[in-house]
């Protein structure tokens, strides 16, 4: 899992055994209503414990990770062509609403707009093909 969800980066070797854990469940089950309590469950361990050892170790919370992991797989899920209500069924927003907002702020534009950037360049890169 040696992925980086807008800056954070998700290397085993970063963090103690209990937020790599954490970020493994976490990777699995984004798109469901997974909560801090199910994930401290999973770990046997208390949601403030690690809570405060996300803030601690990656720097933000758990729901935070949660955001971003969703928002990076809603880019790819758009980025294909998708539709952006599909893509926010898809990663576990229940309003298309609340995805967009939370789509801005992580990213710092609307899914239309990272959507026609996104097929622009697509097609533009079709058009420089020189055989």
């Amino acid at each position: 899992m040696n992925i980086e969800y807008n800056s954070i980066d998700l290397s085993p070797k970063k963090y103690s055994q209990h937020v790599y854990t954490a970020m493994e469940i976490i990777a699995k089950k984004f798109s469901s209503q997974i909560t801090l309590k199910d994930i401290a469950n999973e770990i046997y361990i208390s949601p403030k414990y690690l809570s405060s050892l996300f803030k601690k170790e990656v720097g933000c919370g758990v729901y935070n990770v949660i955001s971003m992991m969703r928002i990076a797989r809603a880019k790819q899920l758009i980025a294909s062509n998708g539709s952006i209500k599909a893509a926010a069924f898809d990663v576990g927003f229940n309003d298309p609403k609340a995805f967009s907002k939370m789509f801005r702020r992580i990213t710092g534009e609307s899914p239309s707009t990272f959507k026609s950037r996104t097929l622009l360049r697509k097609s533009s890169s079709y058009l420089d093909y020189t055989p």
